[in-house]
């Protein structure tokens, strides 16, 4: 059963979706690579949400102190996938005003 959290992820991704589709004057292509954007960002973010659990759960371990290069190495893995979404959303930013100009 998913949890709430996924829930109302899952429901923001298809009011995002139903947004984007519904739209009337973006072309479908620009409705496509959205889509492509959405779909690659929420991927990201759950990849983090996991990894933070991953975090939580290894530090109320004892393992913690047998073993602290894995807990750093999990802290990398999050700060790598926040610069991933940092970078992708810049992406999308750098596009939009692309599309704004040509228009």
């Amino acid at each position: 059963m998913p949890s709430l959290n996924e829930f109302y992820i899952d429901k923001e991704k298809r009011e995002l979706i139903n947004m984007i589709y519904s739209a009337k004057y973006i072309s479908e292509e620009q409705k496509e690579v959205m889509m492509g954007a959405l779909t690659e960002a929420f991927n990201v973010k759950q990849e983090i949400e996991v990894l933070k659990n991953d975090i939580r759960d290894y530090t109320q371990d004892e393992i913690q102190e047998k073993d602290p290069e894995k807990k750093a190495r999990i802290k990398r893995l999050i700060a790598n996938k926040k610069e991933k979404i940092k970078d992708f959303e810049d992406r999308l930013r750098n596009q939009a005003q692309k599309d704004r100009e040509r228009s």
